[in-house]
């Protein structure tokens, strides 16, 4: 299964749902279709990767160029519904430092909140 991503918004956030897998099959495709979703005037974002199966460095590497974006937008954005896999490879490759997780998206839309005020 490829990935699939459903974009939708919560309050003033668009939440960026993410399922299926990331890996090198098909991470050039999902970093353009994150990219054409990041291209508004949006700044604000929940990564909601609750169906996010499988992820590889390659994966990782979309949601770090997604970062970068946010960023250089003035932006802010967390992740949430991480499963304990995906965690976990957040957590080997050192990103946990990098990405504010939270573990369900109301908290997630609660971090938003604190980071916008």
């Amino acid at each position: 299964m490829k990935h699939e991503i459903r974009v939708y918004k919560v309050e003033n956030f668009t939440v960026v749902n993410v399922r299926g897998k990331i890996d090198s099959t098909n991470s050039e495709e999902a970093e353009i279709d994150l990219n054409l979703i990041l291209e508004n005037d949006d700044k604000f974002y929940i990564f909601d990767l609750c169906g996010l199966e499988y992820i590889s460095s390659a994966g990782l590497r979309v949601f770090l160029t997604a970062s970068k974006k946010i960023k250089n937008h003035k932006g802010a954005f967390v992740i949430c519904e991480v499963s304990e896999d995906i965690r976990e490879v957040f957590d080997i490759t050192g990103l946990l430092n990098v990405f504010i997780l939270c573990g369900t998206l109301d908290a997630a839309v609660e971090k938003m909140k604190a980071l916008c005020s």
